[in-house]
């Protein structure tokens, strides 16, 4: 399932009952929008996302980078991006 995630990529369901897509590139912003003291995701690495070869069988990176806390990181992308729109609409 994670090595289709990451070649193909997913579509899931949004709050509004569409469909959105779910790719690598996705992961690839937590990992760059989580750094600093405080993180979310603090197991998650960039290994988990470009595993090759024999790496893409090791069950343990595949759990860590379907779990909850990078579930919870979605979210709280989510959330800032959309505080960061409302601002920008506040604004102008």
């Amino acid at each position: 399932m994670r090595n289709h995630l990451l070649d193909k990529g997913f579509l899931v369901p949004a709050s509004d009952k569409s469909l959105v897509p779910l790719t690598k590139t996705d992961f690839e912003n937590i990992l760059k929008n989580d750094s600093g003291e405080y993180r979310t995701c603090h197991k998650l690495m960039p290994a988990h996302i470009n595993c090759k070869g024999s790496e893409r069988q090791q069950v343990c990176l595949a759990a860590q980078l379907l779990s909850h806390s990078v579930a919870t990181a979605f979210s709280f992308l989510l959330q800032m991006t959309l505080a960061r729109f409302w601002e920008g609409c506040a604004g102008s």
